[in-house]
């Protein structure tokens, strides 16, 4: 007789004494008659930087939405400091969330407040501090980012590196234990880019923060990365270090590594079918 999965409730400081932070087991998600998400299962361990790598529509920013319990999958499970947040009631899910940050593609900035206003708004909802004090986190958070002195300024001033690192001082207001990043570098320059993964590098060092990347961009994911979940059509092709994506010989991952076209794209003719249609 096959002996069955162990459904023992884990151990609340799991992630805390050696175990992982995150654990998504067997999830699945699907979208009217497809499936986005097919078995993904995976480990995150404390203090580590992950990257989610794969091709456009391969599921990352959906396995991200659901790591963070923005919503709720088909089957599976994900496991933040040992608790089942596919689960767990709504208001324990936010709990939760006040360790984490997130650092959405856009930068997510609210347009009418000003970059102070915006990196506030976490302390003010989640805090009773009073307001001299916010005012110093603020300083101190737009600071670790690089945008000192641009607390009075409107999004609409700045760049669209610029925001992104507003949005980050936002992410970090709370002093997460995880931050969570959706495809940092996209609509940004090369050298902005390369700046930002930096700054991640520098958050890494300086507070052993638990870090989590959605990228598909190659130099990014070679400077920050100490463990690659590649994503091909929903599923994992690989979960592991750098340099075990380097060595693998799955031809899915030599052909993104080598920014090879898919074979359906080679063909000319195809290709101007495939645009046009």
């Amino acid at each position: 007789m096959q002996p069955t999965a162990d459904r023992r409730p884990p151990t609340a400081d799991t992630g805390r004494n050696g175990g992982p932070v995150i654990e998504v087991r067997d999830l699945v998600v699907q979208r009217g008659d497809r499936r986005i998400l097919d078995g993904v299962s995976f480990t995150v361990q404390r203090g580590e930087t992950t990257v989610i790598l794969g091709g456009s529509g391969c599921g990352k920013s959906t396995l991200l939405r659901h790591m963070v319990g923005l919503d709720r999958p088909l089957a599976g499970r994900v496991l933040l400091w040992g608790q089942d947040i596919t689960e767990l009631p709504e208001a324990e899910v936010n709990g939760l969330r006040r360790k984490m940050g997130i650092l959405f593609q856009s930068g997510a900035l609210f347009n009418s407040m000003t970059v102070g206003e915006n990196v506030a708004v976490p302390l003010r909802e989640h805090t009773e501090l009073p307001d001299s004090t916010i005012e110093i986190m603020v300083r101190m958070k737009l600071g670790l980012v690089g945008l000192s002195g641009f607390e009075d300024y409107m999004p609409a001033a700045l760049s669209g590196g610029m925001k992104k690192r507003a949005g980050l001082a936002r992410a970090m207001a709370m002093d997460p234990e995880i931050l969570f990043f959706d495809e940092p570098s996209a609509g940004l320059d090369p050298i902005t880019a390369a700046g930002l993964d930096e700054l991640i590098l520098r958050l890494r060092q300086t507070f052993q923060m638990t870090i989590v990347v959605v990228t598909h961009e190659l130099p990014s994911l070679f400077l920050i990365a100490e463990k690659v979940v590649m994503l091909d059509k929903g599923k994992v092709v690989l979960a592991g270090t750098l340099g075990e994506l380097r060595a693998s010989a799955d031809p899915r991952v030599q052909q993104f590594l080598e920014r090879r076209p898919a074979p359906e794209m080679e063909d000319e003719d195809e290709m101007l079918r495939i645009l046009t249609r």
